[in-house]
């Protein structure tokens, strides 16, 4: 009788061995559990993940194949080094962060409750959303940014659907890298594509492409332009009217090798008539002679009103004018040229210069007042 006991001991425990091992062949992670950060053994999730509640972190090789949800107020911190597949399903009010950057591959897709208005949460901590398959962000859907975050497209299309938006939160940067942005739209201090908060937000544009549909108009916040940053679209318009009265501050800075082009019939508008001070006409920064604006076959306008201040300087940067470029300078009340100097359009701005490369078959036309500030 005690043989058999034992004999009875030894095979329950060999089931509960051969038990676990088919679980860790299988490499099963349960539901809301960690994978501890660094640890070399990857989990491949064969079903759908599902976080239902409070606050949950996963860290460590742990691959989405059947992809995951979240639940409204429920925040997932991602630490992964593998990839999201299949879907990740956001209801309204959850809320997901950035530990390391974040990849979906190229089945993926990221939905976001199921309303018009419905909202999800992201903070970055400065890492990337990398979606190897492109993004399109659902008619009336939006996602909010509550920390710098970037949102990398390696090249593909980022789709903003009508109503859909980017919202960016006080003192937060968004990032968009590597990506065609398409649909473009609205007003940023109200409901555009793009919405920041307040002055404080940023957003920042790294070889992107961006068709504008209409108008945008960025009248609140600052921006930032890095590589080559291209406007399309035809008869698209991009406006910049956000000022800071504040020496040297944004809000439209274009960096170091960096490109800001306007192609075919597009068009930029600069207008900061509304400001207190002659400083709202240094409000397009370059950073330097690697630091470009470049206008093919496309308009520069720069609108004025009776007012003391308006116009614009262009200087410590390059300007290249292909093709047929419209140079618009005038006064918004009686719709015509702008005949005051000090409301002009300035080539340099001493002793800062700006230099200025005609290309093959370049020619200007100019709406208004034109003043060349350069010594040469």
């Amino acid at each position: 009788m005690k043989v058999y006991s034992n004999f009875s001991f030894s095979f329950v425990r060999v089931c509960f061995y051969l038990l676990i091992s088919f679980l860790f062949s299988k490499n099963v992670l349960a539901v809301n559990t960690t994978n501890a950060k660094g640890s070399s053994t990857v989990y491949m999730l064969g079903g759908s993940e599902a976080y239902t509640s409070g606050d949950n972190t996963v860290w460590g090789f742990v691959d989405y194949q059947k992809g995951l949800s979240i639940a409204s107020t429920t925040t997932v911190r991602f630490g992964v080094t593998s990839s999201v597949k299949d879907s990740m399903s956001l209801s309204d009010g959850s809320c997901i962060q950035l530990l390391s950057d974040l990849h979906f591959d190229g089945a993926a897709v990221i939905s976001i409750g199921s309303s018009a208005g419905d909202t999800s949460y992201v903070i970055g901590n400065s890492h990337a959303m990398i979606l190897h398959g492109g993004f399109e962000l659902p008619t009336g859907k939006h996602l909010h940014f509550l920390g710098d975050t970037i949102i990398d497209c390696n090249g593909g299309r980022f789709d903003l659907k009508p109503g859909a938006q980017l919202i960016v939160d006080s003192n937060v940067t968004l990032t968009l890298r590597n990506l065609v942005l398409e649909y473009l739209e609205g007003q940023a201090s109200v409901a555009g594509g793009i919405m920041l908060a307040d002055n404080s937000a940023s957003l920042a544009l790294q070889n992107v492409v961006v068709n504008i549909t209409g108008t945008y108009v960025f009248d609140i916040g600052s921006l930032y332009i890095h590589e080559d940053v291209v406007f399309t679209g035809s008869s698209g318009r991009f406006e910049h009217t956000s000022i800071y009265n504040v020496p040297n501050q944004k809000p439209l800075r274009i960096c170091s090798n960096s490109m800001l082009y306007f192609d075919n019939d597009t068009t930029f508008v600069f207008d900061h008539d509304s400001g207190t001070s002659n400083l709202c006409r240094l409000q397009l920064i370059m950073t330097d002679t690697s630091s470009r604006l470049h206008f093919n076959n496309s308009t520069f306008s720069v609108p004025v009103n009776n007012s003391t201040y308006g116009g614009v300087d262009l200087w410590n940067g390059t300007l290249i004018l292909e093709n047929r470029v419209k140079l618009e300078n005038y006064n918004v009340i009686s719709g015509l040229p702008n005949t005051d100097d000090s409301k002009g359009i300035d080539f340099g701005n001493p002793p800062l210069e700006l230099n200025v490369i005609l290309e093959g078959g370049a020619r200007a036309e100019l709406f208004g007042c034109l003043n060349y500030q350069n010594n040469g």
